[in-house]
Order: structure tokens, then sequence, then C-alpha cells
């Protein structure tokens, strides 16, 4: 109603809330694209997504003040949760909903931007289509889903495990169950909530799972499959879960942004295992280990894990190199125009055919699931008065 084309690119600014769900809906109806905005986030990044993102239009909650960085957007929606919407409270919008777009959307076209490169340095946004959001929900091959299937919203919407969560829940008909922070922070009590919700699949980050883990391991009880990843995995606390919880089985899920949440799983039949591998492709997913001149190595020597298939997104909008230098042809594939993603992970497949991690090709780090660079940080650093040199390490 408010004029929004197809394509546009639409900032949501909100925490995890039946708000923001109905908003993405909307903004999916409308041919758009959402992208995601933590009002956590500090202020300075908040802008550079707005900007980077190229917003024409911003949804977030009637209580919310209006962030500085969006005095030049045109287009203000507030909304709350008795149904109100209006255009920055100065009327309300139609009861009717305006014609959806002529014809349906293209499955090439972009369904969110998702900013990466950690929670330091200037964000890199990924265009992710919804050709990549259908075969992870759908097809994806790490989880059956289905009517009788509730997942927890646990996952902030700017980190990309929301799109499991939110679309693997609405469009295979399951129940989405929406954890509140103060819930999530407290295992004891998020225990309680998963059990009287009925959870049968959850995703949590390698961070959170180990938290639960070791203050309330019951919290899994109940649940039939439990997916954890982001993060090395630490076998003690995944003994303490199998323990407390026999008949639940979990996994270890691996995935860059650019491959759409998830690209591998390894299910942790054994728990007595001295290391958890990254499993090896799920559907619809292609996984090659190579050199630096991007030929294929033999098993059992380590390389670069590069994954193409349908998951993979566009790239880097704004940025021709970066996109061209991170993802290539696919000189494997039957298929024209194919490509594969260069993770900058190196791994190695053992014999039994699965995936396992070894570290960066670069400096990069995963921390509590966010990608970090090092030499974001140090850089950072250096713009402090008085500050001549800096280095950036990371410490457990």
């Amino acid at each position: 109603a408010r004029g929004l084309r197809p394509g546009a690119y639409v900032g949501l600014y909100a925490e995890r809330s039946v708000e923001s769900i109905v908003a993405t809906l909307a903004i999916m109806l409308a041919g758009a694209a959402y992208v995601p905005i933590d009002p956590a986030y500090p202020a300075e990044r908040q802008a550079i997504i707005a900007r980077d993102g190229r917003l024409e239009a911003l949804i977030l909650p009637r209580t919310a003040p209006l962030p500085d960085w969006a005095d030049g957007l045109g287009r203000i929606v507030r909304v709350d949760r008795d149904g109100h919407v209006d255009q920055d409270g100065r009327s309300d919008l139609p009861t009717t909903a305006a014609p959806a777009p002529d014809g349906p959307v293209s499955p090439e076209a972009v369904a969110y931007l998702m900013f990466t490169s950690g929670s330091t340095g200037r964000p890199k946004p990924i265009a992710v289509p919804w050709r990549a959001v259908l075969v992870r929900a759908i097809a994806g091959g790490y989880a059956a889903i289905g009517p009788e299937t509730v997942i927890p919203h646990i996952s902030n919407p700017s980190f990309d495990a929301a799109t499991f969560e939110i679309w693997g829940a609405l469009l295979n008909g399951a129940r989405l169950h929406l954890v509140d922070q103060p819930v999530l922070a407290d295992p004891a009590r998020l225990a309680d909530e998963l059990a009287a919700a009925g959870v049968t699949l959850a995703f949590l980050t390698t961070a959170l799972f180990n938290r639960i883990a070791e203050r309330a391991p019951q919290a899994f009880a109940g649940i039939g499959r439990v997916l954890t990843g982001g993060e090395a995995m630490q076998m003690r606390w995944i003994r303490a879960a199998a323990a407390a919880c026999p008949a639940t089985r979990f996994a270890n899920i691996y995935g860059p942004t650019e491959t759409t949440t998830f690209a591998t799983v390894f299910d942790i039949d054994d728990p007595a295992i001295d290391a958890v591998p990254i499993g090896r492709p799920i559907a619809d997913t292609g996984a090659q280990i190579l050199d630096r001149h991007l030929r294929p190595l033999p098993d059992g020597v380590p390389g670069e894990l590069c994954l193409g298939g349908a998951g993979l997104a566009h790239g880097y909008p704004g940025d021709p190199v970066r996109t061209a230098l991170a993802f290539v042809p696919d000189p494997f594939a039957t298929s024209p125009g194919a490509r594969l993603y260069r993770t900058g992970d190196r791994v190695v497949r053992d014999a039994q055919g699965a995936l396992r991690y070894l570290g960066r090709r670069d400096g990069q780090i995963k921390l509590r699931g966010h990608r970090i660079e090092p030499g974001e940080i140090a850089a950072a650093a250096q713009t402090v008065p008085g500050v001549a040199q800096a280095h950036a390490m990371l410490r457990r």
C-alpha cells in the first residue's frame, strides 16, 4: 500500500517476536527482501547495514525510538501486537491489503540480506535468494520436519540460523515457538519452557549448547533431535547431554552464511568418540576439498573446503571483486553457470568419508557463532589515541 516495489530492500528493526515474523511475511508477500537489524547492535553498525543494504523502507515496533540513521528513509512503518500499523505514527495504513505483485516471485529473487564478518569491523552483506531458502527448508536432508514438529525460535533474526527456524517451520506446516530472551539466558527456565512447548527439533549455537549441557542437561529430554554448531565441539558437553537424555539424537551442523545456514551434518551416534567431524554434505550440496589452484585432493590430504549446490548465496551486493574471489566457477559441475563457494576452511576427509575441520586458511576465528577478523579488531584498536600498534588474539 505504500508503493514498495518488488526487489526492494526493507529493514526489519526488531527483536525476536511475533511482530518480526509477521513483518517478514509481509515483506515477502510484497516481493521485497528483508534486512534484519538487531536493535542491540551499536548505532554505527546499524548505520552501515542501513547504508550498504540500500534500504527503501524500515519496519519497527511502534514503541521503539527512531534511530538517527533512519531519518532519510522515505517509508517508516510502525507496528504493534494489537495490529495497529502506521506510517511513522502519522496515519494508519489501509486495513485491506494492496494487490500482490504481478506474477510469482522468481526463485532467484533475493529473500534477505544477512550481514557478516563477525561482531567487529565493517560488516558485508550477503544476498540469499529464495531458491536457497527453499532448498534448505524443504529438502534439507538434516532433519525431518512436518506438521507434528515443534521448533523453538531461539536465534537472533540477524543470525542466519533464524532461516532454519522460521522457514523450516512455516514452509513445512510445523509450529514455531518463540522463546523470550530472559528465558534463553536461564538454562533451568529454558528446560521448563522447551518441555512445556513440546519441542521436537532445535538448533543451538555451540556456546549455548555447552552452557545448557553444563547447567541443565535435562533441557534436551523429550527433544527428538538437537542440532548444534558454530564452533568446534567439546565432547564433554555432548557426553553430559547424552547421559542425561539418552533418547535424544544429537548432530553437529556446519555451514557459512554464504551457503544458507547449513551445508554439512554429522550424527553423533557414539558420544565416546574423541572429536566430532563436521560430517557429510546435506541434500543439494556438493563438497570438494581443493588445493590453492582449485584442483581436487585425495582423501586424507588436507585442503580448502569448497561448497556448491542450490543453497549458495548470490554473493556480496556492490562488491563484484569480493564476490568473484569467493564464488568461483565449478569445474566439476555438469550444469552451466554452477559455482563453488571458497569457505577458507581447511578440512580433510577421513577414512569413513566424513569431513574433519582443521582450521582456517587465514586468521579468521569463530566465537559464539560469530565470524570475527582479528585484523579488524586490531585496526579498530589502533584508532584509539595513544595506541601505536595492536594485535588481537583469541583466548578461551
